[in-house]
């Protein structure tokens, strides 16, 4: 396995603390990656403890939506809008980014980012998380594969914003 456990809550802790100290788009979106990563891992295991600490993951990476959307909508306008039109733009969107962005700090902040790390790392030292086993089941596996062709099909039928999302989810979690 190329993803290393406790490096994972490490990272998670650095990057928390990071963003509490001085908010960074990309840092954000890295603790959404590992939260992700960490995600995926639970899923392939059975048992209500991972089930429910995949819940609590699934929230606090939630909490980071809005201000991920926020901060890259904020670069593509920057990037693709004439100077003038970005200026009458940006006040707009500066305050929208930090709305969103003191959702993030509350909730690095709430007891429910601890208590899921503390979980995290008790699975790590239960062996519960075991990293030379395969987390994903080769009869799992093939579902996901065949959730993520029929996401595929629905996305290109349908072409809206809804079926790229499902797709974008699946391929996330094949």
């Amino acid at each position: 396995m190329n993803f290393d456990l406790q490096q994972a809550s490490t990272r998670l802790k650095e990057l928390r603390t990071s963003l509490v100290q001085n908010y960074n788009d990309e840092e954000l979106h890295q603790l959404r990656v590992t939260l992700r990563r960490m995600r995926s891992i639970l899923r392939g295991l059975p048992g209500g403890k991972a089930r429910k600490l995949r819940r609590r993951l699934g929230a606090l990476a939630h909490a980071t939506s809005g201000a991920r959307d926020w901060d890259t909508l904020y670069a593509s306008a920057s990037d693709c809008l004439q100077p003038e039109q970005f200026s009458a733009l940006q006040p707009a969107l500066d305050a929208q980014r930090e709305c969103a962005r003191a959702r993030v700090y509350k909730m690095l902040h709430e007891k429910q980012w601890l208590t899921s790390l503390r979980r995290w790392d008790a699975l790590i030292e239960t062996n519960e998380l075991d990293p030379d086993s395969p987390s994903v089941a080769p009869r799992k596996l093939a579902t996901r594969l065949k959730r993520t062709n029929a996401a595929a099909r629905k996305a290109v039928a349908r072409d809206d914003d809804e079926h790229w999302h499902k797709l974008r989810i699946a391929i996330k979690e094949l």
